[in-house]
């Protein structure tokens, strides 16, 4: 229980556009204030969530000629959060005019999404990957949701072997979330990726990776009246929005000779931009070192 921090990192795979509120307000936020080191008692903070989820999906996949495939899914589901989970979120026009956050019954009963997947193979040296979705999302407030958004997901990825050795992708993934109250912007998300991998040989290769992600999200309002939404613990503040926008460098060397045997060494960089792809007067926000050994005996 007590490391349950560091599976977060490692199992973080999520939706990249919600990567940066979930290491703020899940990983620094509730994990550190419920982490316990010395009992590794993390039960108040699972006890805590108690919330009724459900779900049902439906998927049709097709597979053509030429290395064309798809698929279809369609997924309705359910959340109930208990009301103690709202008993500090206020709205109003200010600090001085709050009124308890009124959570319309059913807003989170019946939420639907349709996504769908195609690729093309039917190349030597390219495949294309592209996707589309629409969901009906919470928007969340910490640990609970207080409004619901309609999301509206793209991407597009393009993989090319130049040669027997090499092999580049080119990505990029496009995320706008609309309040379904007025149909105004609740969040946006641009994520374009560049990824390398070059084989020296059968057990040595080369990994290098870009990858910009530039993130814009508003203000959470009431569902009801449109007014701002505020914590309130000792002091209250509204839930404003933010912008980030950040540049990520990726390397890696690995050695393989054996199964079982492995040698990684990794670099990261990740710089923070001013603007939306400014690519101008990066601030270094955080450097990484990975080094993986492992041998495997046999007898």
């Amino acid at each position: 229980g007590e490391d349950i921090d560091f599976l977060y990192d490692f199992v973080n795979s999520g939706d990249p556009a919600r990567r940066a509120y979930c290491d703020a307000t899940i990983r620094d936020g509730e994990m550190a204030r419920g982490r316990d080191r010395i009992t590794g008692d993390y039960n108040a903070f699972w006890a805590g969530r108690g919330t009724q989820e459900s779900e049902v999906s439906l998927g049709l996949s097709a597979s053509l000629r030429n290395n064309i495939g798809g698929f279809v899914s369609l997924r309705r589901s359910a959340f109930d959060f208990a009301p103690e989970h709202y008993e500090r979120f206020f709205s109003g026009p200010d600090e001085a005019a709050l009124s308890p956050l009124r959570r319309p019954a059913g807003l989170f009963s019946g939420l639907h999404s349709v996504s769908v997947r195609s690729w093309i193979s039917s190349w030597e040296r390219a495949r294309i990957s592209l996707g589309a979705s629409w969901s009906e999302t919470p928007l969340f407030a910490g640990l609970a949701p207080v409004d619901v958004g309609q999301a509206w997901n793209g991407d597009l990825g393009l993989t090319l072997y130049p040669t027997g050795s090499l092999e580049t992708e080119v990505g990029v993934r496009h995320v706008t979330i609309l309040r379904e109250r007025d149909g105004s912007r609740y969040s946006s998300a641009t994520i374009p990726r560049l990824q390398g991998r070059y084989q020296f040989s059968r057990a040595l290769f080369a990994r290098a990776i870009t990858e910009y992600s530039s993130q814009e999200r508003g203000a959470l309002l009431d569902p009801v009246t449109g007014e701002p939404v505020f914590s309130c613990t000792d002091e209250c503040s509204a839930r404003a929005g933010t912008d980030r926008h950040d540049f990520r460098l990726e390397g890696l060397v690995g050695y393989e000779p054996s199964p079982g045997t492995v040698v990684f060494v990794g670099y990261t960089r990740q710089f923070r931009d001013t603007q939306a792809f400014a690519f101008r007067d990066f601030r270094t926000q955080a450097d990484g070192l990975f080094v993986k050994l492992s041998y495997r005996f046999r007898m």
